[in-house]
């Protein structure tokens, strides 16, 4: 079975998995998952990497307090600078935008870069010339010292990038956020995006790089059922969904083709007997679908 567009999943994932060490100075081509397949000329500035690579001697635990008046790298095409309440350079963002530390990101956990202490990381918001830009992620060692900041929209190359869940465990930091296809407008992008950040001593780089969408718990679902496994298939269904998994068991599909936003997703294809299929397919966390409804008619 051949799907259409959920077919480039796997030749995402094979690129991300390629990208350690992706937070190397001049190395963000080779660690870039490129979901419109251009160098992003024409489009929103490209987002720059910024690292500062050096630790002090081991120190206490880092505090809020000096995340929120850390000295900070450029970022967004704004120059380097203070925070002062997590506000670069203490200016609440206007028309030429600006970059803000979300207080309520922080976390706090053992990195392994400064002995025994406390780490940190958190959510970077940024606007350049009243445009939003995706937001990034950056990991703090004792002092406020910035260890590295990364751009989300790097990791998965996207106008938007809008983080829902942020960690630190095993030693490094996991980061899950919401961010967009190329079929989908700015505002109603609904994938979903993790990875993991980690210090090696010299840098920040990113691993573990995933993008999930509704058309990967079609194509899930559909692989089940063509296998038989319909318990799999279940767990992916649900309403008058369940009750579809059970008449179409080994059934075999053809093309599938997802298109939507704003969590609402239709995709359709056709079975190898000759049935034109509708799937519905609807989120219910901001990392996960459920397929509500499959229609058959003859094509």
């Amino acid at each position: 079975m051949t799907y259409g567009n959920t077919r480039t999943r796997w030749a995402r994932r094979a690129a991300a998995a390629a990208c350690t060490g992706a937070l190397a100075a001049g190395a963000t081509a080779g660690c870039t998952v490129d979901l419109n397949g251009s160098d992003g000329a024409g489009g929103t500035p490209e987002p720059e990497i910024t690292q500062r690579l050096t630790i002090s001697t081991p120190g206490p635990d880092v505090t809020a307090a000096e995340v929120l008046s850390a000295d900070v790298p450029s970022m967004c095409g704004h120059p380097a600078g203070t925070l002062v309440a997590g506000a670069l350079g203490g200016v609440t963002p206007g028309p030429e935008g600006g970059v803000w530390l979300r207080p309520d990101s922080l976390v706090l956990g053992d990195l392994a870069l400064t002995g025994s202490g406390d780490d940190a990381a958190a959510v970077f918001d940024c606007d350049h010339g009243g445009v939003p830009w995706p937001q990034l992620v950056g990991l703090f060692t004792a002092g406020g010292e910035v260890l590295g900041v990364v751009p989300l929209g790097d990791l998965v190359r996207s106008e938007r990038a809008w983080v829902q869940e942020l960690t630190i465990e095993d030693r490094a930091v996991r980061v899950g956020w919401t961010t967009g296809t190329p079929d989908q407008s700015s505002a109603g992008g609904d994938a979903a995006a993790t990875a993991t950040l980690r210090w090696d001593g010299e840098q920040v780089y990113a691993s573990d790089v995933e993008l999930r969408t509704a058309g990967d718990t079609a194509a899930e679902l559909l692989d089940a059922i063509e296998s038989g496994d319909l318990d799999t298939a279940r767990t992916l269904a649900s309403g008058t969904a369940l009750a579809d998994v059970d008449a179409l068991d080994g059934e075999q599909f053809g093309v599938l083709d997802c298109s939507g936003e704003y969590g609402q997703h239709r995709c359709t294809g056709l079975t190898e007997s000759g049935w034109y299929y509708t799937i519905a397919v609807a989120q219910v966390e901001w990392d996960t679908w459920t397929v509500q409804s499959i229609e058959l008619a003859l094509d």
